[in-house]
């Protein structure tokens, strides 16, 4: 008995320890989630996740996600929509409009099953007479949307890509020169 007690005791510490970093890694798609999706990545049960966010001082995920939607909502949105698209991309672009959300979408298609929720539609060819597609035109487009914006507030910009390349970096998930 005692050991299955531990045994228990050691799981559920385990699921409150993966719960709070899913919902960190997690951040700027908890609108796109629902608590059942969340709790399934962190290995837990919808009645785990449930209690986790009552522990928060919640009433439950969606009391949760109206609270993270508000910041959420004064973000635009930049979608990138290219072939070989992610069956997604549709509910994040949903979610951050039923959020507030300004989207800005850039794609290669002419007419774009999301133009309709877009605030803009900037159109980037990537197919032409090649073996391959090319994204060229869409890099220098998003090149120049980012500097342009980080020219606007330079210390915000750096303080942002600092955190990502932090983030980064506790990831792993990046390769490095050598």
């Amino acid at each position: 008995m005692k050991q299955k007690t531990k045994s228990l005791n050691a799981r559920l510490r385990k699921v409150y320890d993966q719960l709070p970093d899913m919902v960190i890694a997690n951040k700027k798609d908890l609108l796109v989630y629902s608590a059942t999706e969340l709790a399934g990545l962190a290995g837990a049960s919808k009645a785990s996740a449930a209690r986790f966010f009552r522990r928060l001082g919640y009433a439950g995920f969606s009391d949760f996600r109206q609270q993270v939607r508000a910041p959420v909502s004064q973000q635009p949105l930049l979608a990138v929509d290219f072939r070989r698209r992610t069956s997604r991309l549709p509910r994040i672009v949903t979610a951050a409009r039923s959020s507030g959300a300004r989207v800005l979408l850039l794609t290669d298609t002419p007419l774009p099953a999301l133009a309709s929720q877009a605030a803009a539609v900037l159109h980037c060819p990537s197919q032409a007479e090649q073996v391959f597609d090319s994204y060229v035109s869409a890099v220098s487009l998003l090149n120049f949307l980012a500097t342009a914006l980080a020219a606007r507030a330079p210390k915000q910009a750096r303080d942002r890509l600092s955190r990502i390349e932090q983030l980064h970096a506790a990831l792993g998930d990046l390769e490095t020169d050598s």
